[in-house]
């Protein structure tokens, strides 16, 4: 059971809190003609943008708080043939040095002088070892390339990512109107580093977040492996290379690629949610969901942002990412989750009618 707020608690919240738009405003704003495919990327039915259906079957999770809530980093930027071209190098560590290896992988990206990822190791403002997912829209506007551990150390310098990507393979470039699962940077599941990923502006102002949410979890405390349930289930593609050894969870249905969801006949109320990003959040669960992809190794509960939207989060709420306050919030959220046990290809969020309209069709960009 997560701890009563003290009245000091609840008034220091309460001068944070920005009221949600009304159900009808939301739906209002629901209405968009058209969407840009790189702010709101893949087709309606995508697993990232189908809403759940009224045949979802919900199993308990039986989550508990977590010591920590923070954030997982993705690195998104939209190429311009404008910018530089510069060679892309392989990195042979996940740990510090990523930016020290020298093959070069043979192929270029155009990237601005000012685009930088710092190097893995104690100065890394995202963390020791961070995965640093990315994903990057060539300057056709339609093929995307994703993948982790991507470093720019340098402004003007070369861009590291792991050497596997040297091959063509190993690198596929999918298509940003598609149905978002191939070609994912999610390290452990395979999935989608920009499907799902919360990005830039969505945290903050009255509009909804439309779209399935992603959370890396303790995955040695939650995550399920046995020779019947590997660690993982669709539209995850695999788990960590140590699930076998490292995950110890106890439900088989909860592994890399679980769908996780807000049942329909909770509130933001019941759940004494008392900021507007727990609200957010709130509906974006009840409505979408929330994908588990990768480990985060230790005990917090990490949601998957675009780079700056922590920083654009602490500036309008006056709170950080990894703050008591929100730490609740989110710890609030994630006890009240339940499994979407029969989320699959044929009824992506359980089927039935959807609790949202679909997204609208893409813009025509030039």
């Amino acid at each position: 059971m997560l701890p009563l707020r003290t009245t000091t608690q609840l008034l220091a919240c309460a001068l944070l809190l920005m009221s949600p738009a009304a159900p009808g405003a939301a739906q209002a704003t629901e209405a968009a003609a058209t969407r840009d495919p790189w702010l709101w990327p893949f087709a309606a039915t995508s697993i990232w943008n189908q809403p759940l259906g009224n045949s979802a079957v919900y199993r308990p999770a039986h989550l508990s708080a977590a010591a920590h809530v923070g954030v997982d980093i993705q690195h998104l930027l939209r190429l311009n043939p404008q910018d530089p071209d510069r060679h892309v190098l392989g990195s042979t560590t996940f740990g510090q040095g990523r930016a020290a290896g020298t093959v070069d992988l043979g192929f270029t990206l155009n990237v601005p002088d000012a685009w930088v990822v710092p190097d893995a190791g104690p100065g890394n403002p995202y963390g020791l070892t961070p995965n640093s997912n990315f994903a990057l829209l060539m300057p056709d506007g339609e093929q995307v390339m994703q993948g982790c551990q991507i470093t720019r150390a340098a402004a003007s310098g070369p861009v590291h990512v792991p050497e596997w990507l040297r091959w063509s393979a190993n690198r596929p470039l999918v298509s940003i109107r598609g149905d978002g699962l191939e070609g994912g940077g999610q390290g452990a599941s395979h999935m989608s580093s920009l499907g799902g990923t919360i990005r830039l502006h969505e945290l903050v102002g009255d509009a909804p977040i439309r779209h399935a949410l992603k959370i890396n979890p303790f995955a040695a405390r939650w995550c399920h492996y046995s020779a019947a349930v590997p660690g993982w289930r669709w539209p995850a593609r695999g788990a960590d290379s140590y699930a076998a050894t490292g995950y110890h969870g106890q439900d088989p249905a909860l592994v890399m690629g679980s769908l996780l969801a807000i049942p329909p006949q909770d509130s933001a109320a019941k759940l004494g949610l008392v900021t507007a990003p727990g609200r957010k959040l709130f509906a974006a669960l009840q409505d979408y969901g929330m994908y588990v992809v990768e480990d985060a190794a230790w005990d917090t509960w990490d949601l998957i942002v675009e780079r700056g939207a922590e920083q654009e989060f602490a500036t309008a709420y006056g709170f950080s990412m990894d703050s008591p306050a929100w730490r609740d919030e989110v710890n609030r959220l994630m006890v009240a989750l339940a499994i979407v046990d029969n989320n699959g290809p044929g009824h992506i969020g359980g089927g039935g009618t959807p609790r949202r309209p679909l997204a609208p069709p893409f813009a025509v960009l030039r």
